[in-house]
């Protein structure tokens, strides 16, 4: 596999329409390949959902604050959740932003006060700060988080943590020989702050789904911050603690 980042492809041409075809690439050079897929990007799909009569304009991303609710719309009643809001456009972000707006629509509504500071109990913090990615290869890997490298780079004294599957528990319950390595990450500043996490292994998820227990490795030490992983949507479960998310495991209960 050959990975490039930090690429930009300036031409491409198939002078044979049976042939391979033939990149351009910003420093000059020329790259074949036997096909190209072509990501484009996504665009809002808010042409005709009546922006205009709040004083919005159709076909935009509607930009939000913390908790959710619209900019730039008198009052505390509109709400944007998911990819419309251009946050985080993943599926379990918007699952986590729509809790992370109930909770808010459900304090105000109750007189209660609102906490949208960062990482408070009514802020989708974790969009600019904690969102987890998976590559889909062979070891497949994921992160969530800082890496070790980034979190030295943003001046914050950490520690790190490593752990290879084949030592945990249950592992070989889940297949021969397996390998794969984990590294969790802690800030230390008054007690453990989770940082970040890396993973890699072979079919270690299932599915991208299973990437939501993974925040849990560091905050499992945090009691300020146990309290919200059930709004996240998180599995309290350790990487390493237990047999690797797989099929034909039953489904762990949320708490």
């Amino acid at each position: 596999m050959d990975v490039r980042i930090g690429t930009q492809v300036t031409a491409l041409r198939r002078p044979d329409p049976i042939g391979p075809v033939t990149l351009t690439l910003d420093d000059g050079s020329d790259l074949q390949a036997d096909e190209v897929m072509l990501a484009t990007g996504r665009t809002s799909s808010t042409d005709d959902i009546g922006l205009d009569t709040v004083g919005l304009t159709p076909g935009t991303w509607l930009e939000v604050d913390t908790a959710c609710l619209v900019r730039r719309v008198d009052g505390t009643w509109l709400y944007a959740v998911g990819d419309v809001n251009h946050r985080a456009l993943l599926t379990h972000q918007g699952k986590y932003q729509a809790r992370t707006a109930g909770d808010t629509i459900g304090a105000r509504a109750a007189g209660l006060s609102v906490d949208d500071s960062s990482w408070g109990d009514h802020a989708a913090t974790a969009d600019q700060h904690a969102v987890p990615q998976v590559f889909f290869t062979d070891p497949e890997a994921a992160a969530v988080g800082l890496t070790a490298e980034q979190a030295a780079q943003a001046g914050h004294r950490i520690k790190t943590v490593d752990l290879d599957f084949n030592a945990a528990q249950g592992a070989n319950l889940y297949a021969d020989n397996y390998r794969g390595h984990a590294r969790s990450g802690a800030r230390c500043v008054h007690g453990p702050d989770p940082t970040g996490v890396e993973a890699d292994g072979t079919q270690m998820f299932s599915k991208p789904s299973a990437l939501t227990p993974m925040p849990a490795v560091g905050a499992m030490c945090r009691r300020a911050e146990c309290r919200r992983l059930p709004r996240s949507g998180c599995v309290i479960r350790a990487v390493g603690s237990s047999a690797p998310a797989g099929p034909r495991r039953p489904a762990r209960r949320r708490v």
